[in-house]
Order: structure tokens, then C-alpha cells, then sequence
């Protein structure tokens, strides 16, 4: 793959948004040498604890939503927390520490970025996680050599807060902004001035999709952005 020399100049210059998705993920290290479950694979986990196999080629929103209505809100966020708590960072993600980001985004669940900057001693900038808007970000960028790192659609250490829940669900995806509106302002902002640089994602996913439709309003002074993807 060739990567453009403008793009690796704004890399090394610490001028670039990381952006990951679900994919980014795989290949990430389990005690059971399983990878993340994603879109089928984790519909089916979900329809296997709580509904039956009559479910599995529905979507996930759809299986997650009937899930719910079965048992409860807490109760399936606990169990796709308990999927994801055990993968950790694969040599290529502690790659990521040893770069100068702008900031790092992602619409995943698991642990590894944080586990990953937590192992990696060479690291470049420390790590600053935001999950919701009540975080005060100037409070927790105490150092000048910190990164933010915005979990768009929850984590699985915050799991108990139904008015903020993970971004499981069709009507979650919808109203995914509320309790997070200031996470996704502040990507949107930095996509003015900054290239950012999607890993692992589909442009078919909504937030995604919102994000691009939004600096595309910038037209031409817009930063050009790329998307790291197989068959694209």
C-alpha cells in the first residue's frame, strides 16, 4: 500500500485524527485466541444468549433492540461487556502509542487503545479517555503531552448508566449524540483543520456517515481525509 508523502509528513508532525472502528480490533489478543466479535459474529453471541437461532441473519440493531425488550438494558450491556474485557493490544496496536496524534476517536467498546498506552513505556503522548460530556476536558488535560481519546459509543467500564448507554441499538444510533454531543462537536471541529484517518470502519455506519457530512460543508478548505479498509 502506498501511503501519500503528505500524509506521513502530518503523521510525523502529530497533525492527524485516528479514527477507529470495529475492525481495528481484530487480531487482538485473547487467553482464548479468539478475535473481537463484530457485526455477525456478535449478533449472533447476542441472539444465542437471549433469543435463539431463528435471529442470527438479522441485524445487530435489531437483534440488540429485542434483546433488550427480553431482559433489560443493563443486563445486555453487561453481556457484551463480559465479551469484550478480556482482548488485549496485538504488537500492531502498541504501535499506536509511539505516534504524536491530534486526537484518537472510536466507536468500539474494549479496552485495547487504553491497554496498549499502558504497556507501551516508549509512548509518545499519555493517554486521556472522555466517554460522556459531564468530563471536563481542560481538567483532565493537566499535561502538555496528553491525547484525547473520545469513545463515541460508550465503553464496557461504564456500563450502568442507562442515560448514556452503549450504542447498541437503532434508536441508540439516532439519539447516539445525547450525553456525547460534545465528544462528536469536538471531532467535527478538529475535522476542520485536521486530516483525519478512519481504520477499520464502514462509511456505511451512521455516526461515520454524520461526521463526513458534516466537514464535507467545508468543500474545498477542507483537510483531505482517508479511510484504511479491505476490498475498498
Amino acid at each position: 500500500m502506498d501511503i501519500p508523502p503528505i500524509l506521513i509528513d502530518q503523521i510525523k508532525d502529530g497533525r492527524v485524527l485516528l479514527f477507529l472502528g470495529s475492525g481495528a480490533a481484530i487480531g487482538a489478543s485473547h487467553p482464548d485466541s479468539i478475535n473481537p466479535p463484530v457485526g455477525d459474529s456478535l449478533s449472533r453471541l447476542i441472539a444465542d444468549r437471549f433469543l435463539n437461532s431463528d435471529f442470527y441473519n438479522r441485524p445487530l440493531t435489531q437483534i440488540t433492540e429485542l434483546a433488550i425488550s427480553e431482559t433489560d438494558l443493563l443486563t445486555v450491556q453487561s453481556f457484551v461487556a463480559d465479551l469484550f474485557k478480556d482482548f488485549y493490544p496485538a504488537d500492531f496496536h502498541k504501535l499506536i502509542p509511539k505516534f504524536t496524534w491530534k486526537a484518537i476517536a472510536t466507536t468500539n467498546y474494549d479496552l485495547i487503545v487504553e491497554r496498549a498506552y499502558d504497556s507501551v513505556k516508549d509512548k509518545s503522548q499519555e493517554l486521556v479517555v472522555f466517554k460522556k460530556n459531564i468530563e471536563r476536558v481542560e481538567d483532565k488535560l493537566k499535561s502538555p503531552g496528553s491525547v484525547c481519546y473520545y469513545k463515541l459509543h460508550g465503553c464496557i467500564t461504564d456500563i450502568n448508566d442507562p442515560k448514556i448507554p452503549l450504542i447498541l441499538t437503532p434508536d441508540q444510533y439516532v439519539t447516539a449524540r445525547k450525553g456525547r454531543n460534545r465528544l462528536f462537536e469536538r471531532i467535527e471541529s478538529l475535522a476542520y483543520e485536521y486530516p483525519l484517518i478512519f481504520v477499520g470502519h464502514s462509511l456505511s455506519d451512521l455516526d461515520i456517515r454524520s461526521i463526513l457530512l458534516e466537514i464535507s460543508q467545508i468543500e474545498e478548505a477542507k483537510p483531505r481525509s482517508y479511510i484504511v479498509a479491505p476490498h475498498m
